[in-house]
């Protein structure tokens, strides 16, 4: 395993690793044009004009969001799917979230409404709505679906995690039993933040001082 932190490191464990195994390697050498041979293999016309013949082809291009990088796949009968955004995070207008930007809940599930994207995970109020790495492995997860929705659509959250409803409304009995004196916007259940439970408090139409 790498003893550093820098990528840099893995790049040249690969090279050596091809260097002892006799692969020749060539750098900055593009291929303009690939061409199946009808007797198995392919031919390659290199960018200085020179043919080079091989057994097998491995195509790396490092994606395909511009057209030119498919291209040599294309001629050789493949077809590209055109890519959509991944790993994104979600904007939202809420005011449940204005004023609480940087707080966290370590184990929330978030969830597309009709839809199978269903995430559980540490999610992160930001200024402009949610991020965390539950929002974005909904967002890989979902890349295509939420494309084609027009990236509108209602995302449920259930601050909780797995906890049910009739669960939550347990947990919420036993608090009022514990903290039965305090009031409701003051007494945060499950490890919530407290300012995140002020919020959803209020929003459910809780008084201040109830």
């Amino acid at each position: 395993s790498p003893t550093t932190d820098q990528s840099q490191t893995i790049v040249q464990c690969l090279l050596l690793a091809a260097d002892r195994a006799g692969v020749e390697r060539r750098s900055n050498c593009g291929v303009d044009r690939v061409r199946s041979l009808q007797q198995g293999g392919y031919e390659l016309t290199l960018h200085n004009g020179e043919n080079m013949q091989c057994d097998v082809l491995l195509l790396a291009t490092g994606g395909c969001r511009a057209l030119i990088n498919g291209s040599l796949a294309v001629s050789l009968g493949h077809t590209l799917t055109s890519p959509v955004p991944s790993l994104f995070t979600f904007h939202i207008a809420d005011r449940r979230l204005s004023g609480i930007a940087g707080m966290s809940v370590d184990n929330a599930r978030v969830s597309v409404h009709g839809t199978r994207l269903d995430e559980t995970g540490p999610v992160l109020i930001t200024h402009w709505g949610l991020s965390g790495p539950a929002i974005l492995r909904l967002s890989a997860w979902g890349a295509r679906e939420l494309h084609g929705r027009d990236y509108r659509f209602t995302l449920r959250v259930n601050w909780l995690g797995d906890m049910t409803m009739n669960a939550a409304v347990a947990l919420c009995q036993r608090q009022r039993g514990i903290n039965g004196a305090r009031q409701v916007c003051n007494a945060p259940v499950a490890g919530l933040p407290s300012r995140l439970w002020e919020k959803l408090a209020d929003a459910a139409g809780i008084a201040r001082e109830m």
